[in-house]
């Protein structure tokens, strides 16, 4: 972990790094600077766990440097010292997320209150950074589209319930998860073929709305919102999802007749379920089953296409997905009742001159 230290008066910034068990404390860099602004750029070079700043200063205030992190950085917990005179001026840090303030001038008492308090912010840090690792490494995108896919908005509620109230819950932390969220949401609505703008506003409004966010109960309760309009909206139109991946897989079949390779185990991959739970949703929504379907929209193309006397029969096959012309033959034959020769010879087709 890293600390800056920055108070304008040099026997201050010797004390706080003599007396304070730096190493003890996880801390292996402690850095001194001597105004805000010198703080604030080796806070960007350095990103520090966290700053002990004095209030006043020339150049750059303990204030306007608290605000500037607060505006600009992620994860840095700050520390004021102050004077009494300035205790309330002080105070007023806290809206730009200061963790403490501590009362000039400094003594034991001062100090083992500050290490107390360093003790804290580094242990709530660990534990954060514990929980955020458990969250990904545990395959979240995964989790989340499982309970998309199977329409567990509760699950989602508990989640972000669980990290908003927790003990080490932070505003920052919690807005990169939020925005995690977000793109998994947008990810798996585009990827069925659902446009989600109209419902909440497009994935970059979604991200600017929780970005001007500053508590942890906000950022989760805002994007808990964005879901719950989500899934009215599936509601509202009567269309539950497994309505709504028989949809995508109907329109994936409209695009895609033409691959000789397109199956139901082809479209069952992209859609992320098993054959066999797509195979019951299809039927279900169209009243044919998958194969039935398939030859329909290939036999109707095919038959658009058959009018065109400069395409040879067996290109015709392969325009609609037939590598094999024989099958392609008697495709058609039990689809349209005629062969496609025979087709062709009444459907009075045009010809193109090459």
């Amino acid at each position: 972990m890293k600390a800056i230290v920055v108070d304008d008066d040099e026997v201050v910034l010797q004390g706080l790094h003599t007396v304070i068990p730096w190493e003890a404390l996880g801390f292996g860099k402690v850095i001194s600077a001597k105004n805000g602004e010198e703080a604030y750029r080796k806070a960007v070079a350095e990103n520090p766990d966290i700053i002990i700043t004095d209030i006043r200063m020339p150049i750059m205030d303990g204030l306007a440097l608290a605000c500037k992190v607060h505006q600009t950085m992620n994860g840095v917990s700050m520390i004021i010292m102050s004077a009494y005179e300035d205790f309330q001026y002080a105070r007023s840090a806290m809206q730009y997320g200061v963790s403490d303030y501590i009362l000039k001038p400094i003594d034991l008492d001062k100090i083992d209150q500050l290490v107390r308090r360093l003790k804290q912010l580094r242990d709530a840090k660990c534990a954060r950074s514990s929980v955020m690792r458990n969250l990904y490494n545990g395959d979240l995108k995964t989790r989340i589209f499982t309970d998309l896919k199977e329409g567990r908005l509760g699950d989602i509620e508990a989640l972000l319930k669980q990290q908003a109230f927790g003990e080490s819950a932070q505003a920052e932390d919690l807005k990169g998860l939020c925005l995690k969220l977000v793109e998994f949401l947008f990810s798996y609505y585009r990827g069925i073929g659902l446009n989600l703008d109209a419902v909440c506003g497009s994935q970059t409004e979604v991200i600017e709305r929780i970005m001007e966010l500053h508590s942890a109960q906000e950022i989760c309760s805002v994007t808990y919102r964005v879901f719950c309009d989500v899934f009215a909206c599936v509601s509202k139109e009567k269309v539950d999802h497994e309505a709504v991946l028989a949809s995508a897989a109907r329109q994936m079949m409209e695009r895609e007749y033409s691959n000789s390779s397109f199956s139901l185990q082809y479209v069952a991959d992209k859609l992320g379920i098993t054959p066999s739970r797509l195979s019951v949703l299809f039927r279900k929504s169209f009243g044919v089953n998958f194969s039935t379907s398939l030859a329909h929209i290939r036999m109707a193309k095919a038959q658009e296409l058959l009018k065109d006397f400069s395409l040879k029969i067996d290109d015709v096959g392969s325009l609609v997905g037939y590598a094999d012309s024989h099958y392609f033959a008697k495709a058609f034959k039990r689809v349209v009742n005629l062969t496609p020769s025979e087709y062709r010879n009444v459907s009075g087709g045009i010809f193109h001159a090459n």
